[in-house]
């Protein structure tokens, strides 16, 4: 189920080209995880936030090699 969810959510940002999300820290690491999303899937996206917990430096840097962008962590804004 999740890797249908992931490739939905790649299919949806190359046809809709958003510039902006926001999502929980184990969404990204799904994404990042999956076969079905690319960097270049996730390219529109400008702004990636995420709130709910506190990302650890190590995932942060993993997560922007892989989904081709940095992700603000606003957990306890």
């Amino acid at each position: 189920m999740i890797r249908l969810i992931n490739g939905l959510i790649a299919e949806a940002a190359r046809r809709h080209r958003p510039v902006f999300t926001v999502a929980v820290i184990t969404a990204y690491i799904a994404l990042a995880d999956s076969p079905d999303v690319d960097a270049a899937d996730l390219a529109s996206l400008r702004l990636r936030y995420s709130g709910g917990a506190p990302i650890d430096p190590e995932v942060a840097e993993s997560l922007e090699d892989r989904l081709g962008g940095y992700i603000h962590n606003i957990y306890g804004q």
